[in-house]
């Protein structure tokens, strides 16, 4: 085995142990389960789901054998299933500069986590919007931290380990090198984390090395996995020199082939992709100065780029660091090829149509990366004097410029021209370019320049312009995009006058070209006053700025040539051409107009429509100011339709303020609190309806009505002043206080809102012939109540009050069929009694004939029981569900106006899944509802009810205030889950109970989100694959999940709070608990005092302490709860609540309306009001057959029944008294073999203590011979390490005396060979000096 994984056998006791297992069996109190690498088989002291588990620091324990247990800090991961989706997700190892999920990403990869050591790969990662983790993979607790982030998400593993130990250019000592470890700790990151597959890149020499090909074998054949391998060349794609390995590890129980990517035809270069090397800052250039030792390699900002890294990547302020990223990069190009046939196997794999091949994916990649590169490279050549040329409609525009200039610069100018109310965007060919985008001379694509109007409308070939002239307004028809002079020309102006936008009183620039529909004015602006005392138009603006700064936020100034404007268009009949007056952020406009000669203040509430006139003489300008006051409703933008307009000089006048205190002290106001009362009417009610009310003929009447006309009413008396004032009423009128008990009853009961329940008179009713049954289906004939005694027969129906009684006996009266069946349900069967059963039975309602339901319970009196008659024919029905549908104004896509006209009928035509689908035109893309195979339903919508119109805060409003709509809908049950799970805008549905829809499913729970708006919920909803659908309450937003996976959800979302899962039957508040207790501290007082509640808001203490507001479905454990600083009380404020009881009673309107009548006139008198006369009801009592008190059958049947007893009584004891006896001599003979066995088994045990004691005599012996063999192999082993080292001092020697022999020898060699061939060398030397003489003498 190469991975350092150690067998359960190998470890000691007590010692921690990372291990993954399978779950084979469950047993009670732990789990039997097998180790996926050894393949043996151990305990789990705790209960495991099936799966396959990664187990983390568990502790090795013999509790039962070896076995494995839990500690403190032990953790545990389920691996999760393969999702088959498109959305697919990546833990990267060893990240470096991330260039695995910058290639992933392409793909639609997404990026958990990035795990890397160093400092400037993390934060590399960090500032590109990275989810960094600074570890060391060698570590356990960075598998463990890893395998915390989103586990149960299922994710693939990439790593590209340290090339050094492999590449020629390092030093190629392969595992001797400590950084090619690397690759042992990601194996096993990879088993510990199981994911779905894993990607691993190296240089090419690392596939060839043995040790790698082994680990890698190993792995794969663990996890039943196979290997692709695959070189890819960066040259054959991009023009940049990088082979290298990559390596995919995916399961081997499907078939998948890494295919290598083609070579382009011709190679490419670097001007292919920088064909112009950018400018760098001063600073970068000097970042990156060369010294001697760097001049000897080529560094560039662009390298990036030219690996296949966008240059949006946001590199670390240290460019030297940076570059030593991008020398480490594994090049996204090679990724996005490797990974998208990764995605297309995945989706060939699950069934899905693949969405692009990987030729597609690299294409896409590499144009972006040109693309990016052309958009955000600030070139030299853009320094110079250029043309850039636009196609705007067809016509060609060409602008000078100097410079580098961006797509904001042009914009900017554009809108200028344009004025406001237009949207400009530039094109390069089809795509947008973003705002920071270069614009270059000679682009890849021709630009186009796209204007068009904010507010959509038909596109006309016509500019329709409005001029406003003093006096009037000019219409008028041009083409589009002319010139401010022609709109003068054709309006008969002079060419120097200065036209204006209306709605902002902005001039409009010489050459702005105009498009659409627009509002000038060109009214002359008096800038030289005539008068002393008279403000010009400019004076009047400069004022008007200078207040809007020292205004409040959230306050506007309207100019008052724009009121004025308001006011001449609607003269002119020409309003509708104003495009609509529209405050950012103001919640109070304030305009100062003018009207005959005065000036006036109209100051305007934006969210409640409401306008208070402000004028010492109201009279001479409130025609003018309810004028404009109702332009400004027509016009604005967000406007609320408020109250009509108050008018006044804004405080109430002397008179006025002290006849409104005398008439409020003299209706039970305190003299202390009028001031206050009078102010605060004064704001909401306003000063001229106050006026106005008091000079009325009744004026306490008639600021009630005003009072109560408001939004949000004004009470003039509190309840406790009203109160105050009607008790002293009644001292002074009867010399006493108002009795309590008269008190009491003027108190609305809970229930008095309710109809009171109608009580039947049973002697009204009468059976239907056959409408109950004995087992056999024998019918049980009526029988009136004053018949029921021991052994009658049949059934008779009675009063609540009249059943209690047999209820409370529990015990049957006769042998025959007996039943009493009351006319309304009794509570408390559980306990009352076991013979009764509630239920609904029909009847006949002897005052009007005619047939009713009635629902009561069935107390069994007889031997032979008693039910309802049941019919043989079972119709075809659907199971159906109940959910309630929110629709809030705010989110709604459609128009609100329409919607509330049909609401229903918009939600089917925005929500598909609420209609059926007739199977016309079906096809995969069908949205509606498809019914299963076993349902066939006519539609989805069975029923509707409870439509409700409410304001956000859940009070009940009309159509036109309504902020949101709630409707409860009847709909088939497996459309439910699909309902709640819909995404239309506004729309929130939640599952009910499905029987009477009290309350929200039991399923389901609701996790709450405070402080989130939607966004926020709606990333919440993406970071668990638990979340169902999202829920909204008013502004409070949440998540739906179901309820089993409530806690683990919980813990996902609300990670800082501890889960606490209580149904809120009741409500208790809590005081006096200490100042300042959190949240956080209440559930921890609450847990200490073993009290299933949470905490539900903090609520109104006082000095002694702080109060806060609880939910639980339990009592308190104490009458008063003790803590460190005292003691709590808990009082109730509310009960739990009971679920409705079902209608008594179904019949017709008219029979409901005599037994109500019939109720309320028995209920109001005890009398009977036909005491002294002839009952008129009576003949309906006459054709009731008579029934016997007890029958003849009766009688001798339990004769018979007591013959048959007294027999069977008799045999029983003769046949136990025969089975007596022969137990009695079967025992003694039981005896008798156990004496003999008893004897047997002492001498056996006699005979057993004798061998036992040999067996010890001879262990001991046997110890002792163990003992001394122990001594001798030690001396024997201290021996043969003296032996060893003996051997070891030899071998130096024997190696040193061959060393010196072996020199020696070579020394004397060197000399004899030295010697001879001196020797040599001189007989040569001989012999040619007497060849030389022999040729002499010759000569």
């Amino acid at each position: 085995m190469v991975l350092p994984l150690r067998r359960l056998e190998d470890m000691a006791m007590g010692e921690s142990m990372d291990i993954v297992v399978e779950v084979l069996t469950l047993r009670e109190g732990h789990t039997l389960v097998r180790d996926l690498w050894f393949g043996c088989q151990c305990r789990i002291l705790e209960v495991l789901e099936p799966g396959v588990w990664t187990l983390y620091g568990y502790i090795v324990s013999a509790e039962m054998g070896t076995c494995l247990r839990p500690c403190t800090g032990s953790k545990k991961f389920r691996k999760p299933s393969d999702p088959k989706s498109r959305e697919i997700h990546i833990k990267e190892l060893c990240v470096g500069i991330g260039g695995f999920s910058a290639g992933a990403y392409v793909s639609g990869f997404r990026t958990l986590a990035f795990l890397d050591h160093c400092d400037i790969a993390c934060a590399t990662i960090s500032d590109n919007g990275g989810r960094a983790l600074k570890a060391d993979i060698a570590a356990r607790e960075s598998r463990i931290a890893l395998h915390e982030i989103d586990p149960d998400k299922a994710c693939m593993i990439t790593a590209g380990f340290p090339c050094q130990p492999f590449s020629r250019q390092g030093d190629g000592r392969g595992f001797l090198d400590e950084r090619a470890h690397t690759l042992t700790h990601v194996l096993l990151a990879i088993w510990f984390l199981q994911p779905e597959g894993a990607v691993l890149e190296c240089v090419v020499e690392a596939e060839r090395h043995p040790l790698v090909r082994t680990m890698l074998a190993e792995l794969v054949g663990k996890l039943g996995w196979r290997q692709h391998h695959l070189v890819l060349e960066l040259s054959d794609q991009w023009p940049c020199r990088r082979s290298r390995w990559w390596c995919l590890l995916v399961p081997a129980d499907t078939p998948f082939q890494l295919e290598a990517w083609p070579r382009q035809a011709t190679t490419p270069c670097i001007a292919d992709v920088i064909s112009e090397w950018p400018s760098w800052e001063a600073q970068a250039i000097e970042q990156l100065q060369w010294d001697e030792e760097e001049t000897k390699h080529f560094l560039d900002p662009a390298l990036g780029l030219l690996n296949g890294l966008s240059v949006r990547f946001v590199h670390q302020p240290d460019l030297r660091a940076a570059l030593r990223l991008i020398g480490q990069i594994a090049s996204p190009i090679q990724s996005c090829w490797i990974f998208a046939q990764v995605r297309q196997f995945r989706e060939l794999r699950h069934g899905l149509e693949p969405l692009e091949g990987p030729m597609q994916a690299l294409d896409r990649l590499k144009n972006k990366l040109l693309q990016e590169r052309e958009d955000c490279w600030k070139l030299p050549s853009m320094g110079i004097p250029r043309e850039l040329t636009f196609l705007q409609l067809g016509n060609c525009i060409k602008v000078k410029v100097t410079g580098a200039v961006q797509v904001k610069e042009v914009v900017r100018a554009e809108k200028q021209l344009q004025g406001p109310g237009s949207n400009i965007r530039i094109q390069a060919g089809s795509r947008v370019l973003g705002e920071d985008a270069y614009l270059h001379a000679q682009p890849s694509e021709p630009y186009v320049l796209c204007v068009s109007p904010k507010k959509q409308r038909p596109v006309s070939e016509h500019c329709h312009v409005l001029v406003c002239v003093p006096g009037g307004a000019i219409q008028l028809s041009l083409a589009q995009g002319a010139l401010p002079c022609q709109v003068l020309s054709l309006a008969g102006l002079q060419g120097d006058r200065q036209l204006r936008f209306a709605s902002t009183q902005e001039a409009v620039p010489r050459h702005c070209r105009l498009f659409g529909r627009h509002l000038l004015d060109a009214r002359p602006l008096q800038q030289i006053s005539c008068e002393p005392d008279e403000l010009t138009d400019c004076q009047i603006a400069s004022f008007l700025q200078v207040i809007a700064r020292l205004l409040p936020e959230g306050h506007a100034v309207l100019l008052p040539r724009t009121a004025s404007l308001l006011t001449c268009l609607q003269a002119s009949g020409a309003l509708q051409c104003m495009s609509g007056i529209e405050v950012a952020g103001a919640t109070r406009l304030h305009i100062i107009a003018e009207a005959n000669a005065h000036w006036y203040l109209l100051s305007v509430d934006w969210e409640t429509g409401a306008a208070v006139h402000w004028d010492p003489a109201p009279e001479r300008t409130q025609a003018e100011a309810s004028a404009l006051l109702a332009v400004l409703r027509d016009q604005a933008i967000g406007l609320s339709d408020g109250q009509a307009l108050h008018c006044g000089a804004g405080a109430l006048s002397p008179e006025a303020k002290v006849a409104l205190s005398e008439l409020l002290i003299s209706k039970g106001v305190p003299a202390d609190r009028v001031g206050e009362r009078v102010a605060e009417a004064t704001s909401k009610v306003g000063t001229s309806k106050i006026e106005e009310g008091l000079r009325a003929s009744k004026p306490w009447a008639v600021l009630k009505s005003l009072a109560s006309s408001l939004a949000q009413p004004f009470r003039w008396i509190k309840a406790e002043e009203l109160e105050a004032q009607i008790r002293a009423r009644a001292d002074n009128k009867f010399g006493t206080a108002a009795s309590e008990a008269k008190s009491h009853k003027l108190k609305p009961s809970k229930g008095a809102k309710q109809k009171g329940v109608p009580q039947l008179d049973p002697r009204h009713l009468e059976l239907i012939e056959g409408a109950f049954i004995t087992g056999d289906g024998t019918t049980v004939p009526s029988l009136s109540f004053e018949d029921v005694e021991a052994n009658a027969h049949g059934v008779a129906v009675c009063s609540p009050a009249q059943a209690l009684p047999f209820m409370e006996d529990d015990a049957s009266i006769s042998v025959e069929p007996l039943a009493l069946v009351s006319t309304a349900p009794i509570g408390g069967l559980d306990q009352a009694c076991k013979r009764a059963q509630e239920l609904r039975f029909p009847a006949i309602y002897g005052p009007t004939s005619e047939p009713i339901l009635v629902a009561g319970t069935l107390i069994q009196l007889g031997d032979t029981q008693v039910r309802t008659a049941a019919g043989n024919t079972s119709a075809d029905q659907v199971s159906t569900g109940v959910i309630k549908v929110t629709v809030y104004k705010d989110q709604w896509g459609g128009d609100w106006d329409s919607f509330l006209q049909a609401p229903v009928k918009s939600l089917m035509q925005q929500v598909p899944l609420l209609n059926l689908c007739k199977g016309q035109g079906c096809g995969t893309n069908c949205a509606k509802f498809h019914a299963s195979i076993d349902e066939a339903p006519d539609t989805v919508i069975h029923e509707v009810w409870a439509r409700k119109y409410q304001l956000d805060n859940g009070t009940k409003a009309t159509a036109a205030q309504a902020t949101s709509f709630q409707v409860f809908l009847r709909v088939p049950a497996s459309a439910v889950n699909g309902l709640q799970q819909i995404s239309t805008p506004g729309v929130y549905v939640e599952p009910r109970e499905a029987g009477n829809a009290t309350g929200p499913s039991r399923e389901f729970a609701v996790i709450w989100l405070p402080g989130m708006d939607y966004q926020a919920a709606l990333h919440c909803k993406r970071k668990t694959d638990k979340v169902l659908a999202l829920t909204r309450l008013g502004g409070k937003y949440g998540v739906r999940v179901k309820a089993t996976e409530e806690e683990a959800a919980f813990k996902v979302l609300r990670p800082e709070h501890a889960y606490s899962r209580v149904r809120v039957a009741a409500r208790y508040k809590l005081h006096p608990l200490p100042h300042g207790l959190t949240r956080q501290g209440l559930q921890q007082l609450l847990d200490s005092w073993n009290w299933s509640a949470k905490p539900l808001a903090p609520t109104r203490g006082d000095a002694t302490g702080c109060a806060w507001e609880i939910g639980t479905e339990c009592p308190p454990p104490s009458a008063a709860l003790a803590t460190s600083s005292g003691f709590v009380l808990p009082v109730q404020i509310s009960s739990p609540v009971t679920p409705p009881l079902p209608l008594p009673v179904l019949a017709s309107s008219k029979t409901r309306k005599h037994i109500h009548a019939g109720s309320a006139s028995s209920s109001s008198t005890g009398e009977d009001p036909w005491a002294n006369g002839q009952d008129p009801w009576a003949k309906y009592r006459r054709g009731q057959p008579e029934v016997p008190k007890a029958t003849a059958g009766a009688a001798s049947k339990i004769k018979e029944v007591q013959q048959q007893l007294k027999q069977e009584v008799d045999d029983a004891v003769q046949s136990s008294l025969a089975e007596r006896r022969a137990l009695d001599e079967a025992t003694e003979h039981r005896f008798q073999k156990l004496e003999t066995g008893l004897t047997e088994l002492r001498a056996q045990g006699q005979k057993f203590e004798n061998w036992f004691s040999e067996a010890g005599k001879r262990m001991d012996q046997q110890a002792g011979e163990v003992h001394s063999l122990q001594q001798a192999v030690q001396s024997q082993r201290q021996e043969i390490g003296q032996l060893h080292g003996q051997i070891a001092t030899q071998g130096e020697v024997m190696s040193n005396t061959v060393s010196q022999a072996v020199v020696t020898m070579r020394n004397d060699l060197n000399t004899q060979l030295s010697t001879q061939l001196t020797a040599q060398m001189e007989q040569i030397q001989a012999l040619l000096s007497k060849k030389q003489r022999d040729g002499r003498s010759r000569s």
